[in-house]
């Protein structure tokens, strides 16, 4: 007997292979506000959302990017070139949390973890619709009846996932500050095709804004 594994949604996790203390001590130097939207005890994000393009970060930059590439031209098998868009800290402190959302005008995204304990709120990923569209009683949560999957993560480690899927950190009881460096993709490949009229290119020539 076989179990097919209908439609998934693959998510990549790996881990920084060297020392961080100088890009973490650069990440606590920068400004962070609360987003005048945010609800009261939701986490701090950086004033700076273009991190990755400093200097300072270019090492973890170009790793970031590889695991990317290795994301989208091995697991998906795709053609296409997807680099980083917007890079932004989320600091989350003591009884701060972080409300359920997507990443809308990405492709995929990441979080690199720079900072985060064990006792620290893990990500949530969540898919909004119930499995088979009912409330069964399920005896124990698996990877086919869950609606929510804690990714289990540490310091270093890097997710990457489709933009597409939500996703929400709870609030922490821990003393200590939970640091994130969240980040979205796009291609300036063509997306789509010409002959099925689905293409996003301008002129015969292949590709975006051509």
């Amino acid at each position: 007997m076989n179990i097919l594994p209908l439609f998934s949604l693959p998510v990549l996790i790996d881990k920084y292979p060297n020392s961080f203390d100088d890009e973490l001590k650069y990440i606590r130097s920068l400004s962070i506000r609360n987003r005048d939207h945010q609800q009261s005890g939701s986490t701090s994000f950086s004033q700076d959302n273009f991190i990755l393009n400093h200097s300072k970060m270019k090492k973890v930059r170009v790793w970031i990017q590889e695991k990317i590439n290795f994301y989208i031209n091995n697991i998906l098998s795709s053609s296409n070139k997807v680099f980083i868009t917007q890079s932004w800290i989320v600091s989350g402190s003591k009884g701060q949390s972080l409300h359920l959302h997507n990443h809308p005008n990405s492709i995929v995204s990441a979080v690199w973890y720079p900072h985060l304990t064990r006792e620290q709120s893990p990500l949530v990923l969540t898919q909004l619709g119930l499995p088979f569209n009912l409330q069964l009683k399920m005896k124990n949560d698996n990877q086919w009846n869950s609606k929510s999957v804690a990714a289990p993560l540490e310091t270093g480690h890097l997710i990457i996932f489709p933009s597409s899927v939500y996703h929400r950190v709870e609030a922490s009881d821990s003393d200590d500050t939970r640091i994130s460096l969240a980040l979205n993709t796009w291609t300036t490949d063509e997306v789509g095709n010409q002959d099925t009229y689905t293409s996003n290119a301008t002129s015969n020539s292949k590709g975006f804004g051509v």
